[in-house]
């Protein structure tokens, strides 16, 4: 069953938002495992949320409508319940684009979920204006896409090393080294790291490590059916050991179990990365 149907991100939105997923269907109950992405959140629920969980605390109910930011996730997985309906879309911002567009540094978001009206106030209003003559599930990404257009015209930058980072890691599907990475950059690894981290929310080594996740993730929705050991190679693991270690470590199971499972329910949001991806 697809879940959230996926949307592009707009010229003027491209390098904040990376895209839209918007899902409006009776459920009855579904849960929905997430592991880290690599990047954060800006959403809104209109109705059918039940609960959300992450690393083992339940964060309070958020009562629909209620718009959200969710930062990253860090060593854990959320898990998200819906009860009888789910109403709720989804902004997934670039590594950069929650500090660029709204400037809350990444590192204040770990593994929490908060509210747009006590984080972001003034952008919460005008996008709650737009969202008072919604009639039909389309015009919730209108509303919100005319909402983001507006908050960027108060966009700041992000250090050009740190945007070229995440540049360079997402390129390279995440294998690349962290020694490469101050190469080509030419800073300080402390600068880096501490920069990185304050911004994004994860170290550059953790994003690699996510990045790499992600694409294993794209080589098994595109249907190619690989042997453990090809898949490992495949996104750039040199030993099966390291490879195992690296999905245990983003959907707490064994490879195998994970590639036997519903990989859809892993995450409805989850970046495809490919060649043909810009």
């Amino acid at each position: 069953m697809e879940i959230y149907k996926k949307y592009p991100t707009s010229s003027k939105l491209f390098r904040y938002i990376k895209g839209y997923h918007v899902a409006d269907q009776k459920v009855n109950d579904l849960t929905v495992q997430s592991p880290p992405t690599g990047y954060p959140l800006l959403g809104h629920i209109w109705k059918g949320i039940g609960t959300v969980d992450v690393a083992g605390e339940t964060i309070p109910q958020m009562k629909p409508p209620v718009s959200h930011f969710s930062g990253q996730l860090y060593k854990t997985n959320a898990c998200v319940h819906w009860k009888g309906h789910i109403g709720h879309i989804l902004a997934e911002f670039t590594a950069t684009g929650l500090y660029e567009l709204f400037g809350i540094y990444g590192d204040t978001l770990v593994n929490r979920t908060v509210s747009v009206n006590e984080t972001a106030s003034e952008f919460a209003a005008v996008l709650q204006a737009k969202l008072n003559g919604v009639k039909d599930t389309e015009d919730y990404l209108i509303c919100l896409q005319q909402a983001l257009k507006w908050q960027a015209g108060k966009a700041i930058s992000a250090p050009d090393f740190v945007v070229k980072a995440v540049r360079l890691i997402e390129e390279a599907y995440g294998d690349i080294k962290l020694k490469h990475l101050i190469e080509e950059l030419n800073i300080p690894e402390r600068t880096l790291t501490s920069r990185f981290k304050k911004i994004v929310g994860v170290s550059p080594k953790y994003f690699s490590r996510i990045t790499q996740f992600n694409y294993i993730v794209s080589i098994i929705l595109s249907g190619e059916e690989l042997p453990l050991s090809h898949l490992a190679a495949e996104a750039g693991f040199y030993d099966q050991a390291h490879f195992t270690k690296t999905v245990q470590e983003f959907v707490l199971n064994a490879p195998s179990r994970f590639l036997e499972g519903d990989v859809s329910k892993v995450s409805s949001f989850i970046r495809q990365m490919n060649k043909n991806t810009p």
